[in-house]
């Protein structure tokens, strides 16, 4: 990316984290994103019936673990 004239990468919790420490020249914008803004993701899922996955790293998959109990609702989870 850089080589092709990235200056400026948006990205969000360990992304953003793997890609400050692997291109130091380049800023990183962090979307954070809180358990509330997850817990309303995982409500729409489930108002759309069927499988619900979640990829994401190991960090976020633990909310999803404790929101998939609360929500009531069975989460196939893939780790990055």
């Amino acid at each position: 990316m850089v080589e092709q004239g990235v200056e400026i990468i948006i990205a969000r919790g360990e992304s953003a984290y793997n890609i400050r420490d692997a291109c130091p020249s380049v800023a990183v914008i962090d979307i954070p994103i809180s358990g509330f803004d997850l817990a309303i993701a995982l409500e729409k899922a489930r108002e759309y019936g069927g499988t619900v996955a979640v990829v994401s790293f190991p960090s976020m998959i633990k909310q999803v673990e404790c929101l998939e109990t609360a929500i009531g609702i069975k989460i196939k989870k893939y780790y990055l």
